[in-house]
C-alpha cells in the first residue's frame, strides 16, 4: 500500500475517509502521530513487535506481535504503510463483528491458504498465551494454558465434518463459543461512536 512520507497527501486521506470510519481530523492526528514516531513513514515489523511489547508489558507479546504484523501488512512488503495501519486500528477499533473475525481468520491461517491447520492453530495458541497466560494463570483451568490441548479441544468443537482443517465457515460459526478466541478477537475495545 505504499509507505506515507512527510505530509499526508489528498489522495491517501480521501482513501482513507472512505475506506475507515475515522473522520478527517481523527486521520490527520492519528498520521501526526505516526510520522512522529516512524520518521521514515512506515513501521518494520520490529518497530512493531517493539511497540506492541509496550502495550502488553504483563505478557510476551512478540510471537503474537510477530502474527499480527503478517496481517496487518496487506501488500507482505515487510512494511506498515500509514495506510495499512489506519486499516488495521479502523478494523480493530471501529470494525464490524465481521470485519474483525474475517482478520482473526487471517491471523490463525499462517500460510494465507484459506483453511486452518492444527499446527496453524496451536501456533497462535500458544502466541496469544504467551500474551495473555499470566493473567489468566489463576482464572483458567489447566488444560487452557496448554496450547496443543487447547487446539484440539478448538478442532473437536469447530471441525463437525472432521477434515482436519477449518474452512472460514467452521471458524466463523466455532469461534462464537469460544471464550477467548471470541473476547481477544471479536468484542469491541472501545464503546464506538
Amino acid at each position: 500500500m505504499g509507505a506515507s512520507h512527510g505530509k499526508l497527501s489528498a489522495d491517501d486521506l480521501d482513501f482513507l475517509l472512505k475506506e475507515t470510519r475515522f473522520t478527517r481530523d481523527e486521520i490527520v492526528a492519528w498520521h501526526s502521530g505516526f510520522r512522529m514516531e516512524y520518521r521514515r513513514g512506515f513501521m518494520s515489523e520490529k518497530d512493531f513487535v517493539h511497540t506492541y511489547k509496550r502495550k502488553f508489558p504483563d505478557g510476551d507479546g512478540v510471537m503474537l506481535g510477530n502474527h499480527l504484523f503478517r496481517v496487518f501488512d496487506s501488500d507482505h512488503d515487510g512494511k506498515l504503510s500509514f495506510r495499512e495501519f489506519m486499516f488495521s486500528v479502523n478494523v480493530i477499533h471501529r470494525g464490524t463483528k465481521e470485519e474483525r473475525l474475517d482478520m482473526a481468520f487471517k491471523l490463525y491461517d499462517i500460510n494465507g491458504d484459506k483453511k486452518i491447520t492444527k499446527d496453524e492453530m496451536t501456533q497462535i495458541n500458544e502466541a496469544m498465551l504467551s500474551l495473555v497466560g499470566p493473567i489468566m494463570e489463576t482464572s483458567a483451568p489447566e488444560d487452557e494454558l496448554n496450547p496443543a490441548i487447547r487446539t484440539k479441544r478448538i478442532f473437536r468443537q469447530f471441525d463437525k465434518s472432521h477434515k482436519g482443517f477449518l474452512l472460514f465457515e467452521d471458524f466463523a460459526e466455532g469461534i462464537k463459543g469460544d471464550p477467548i478466541i471470541s473476547k481477544l478477537m471479536l468484542e469491541d475495545p472501545a464503546p464506538r461512536r
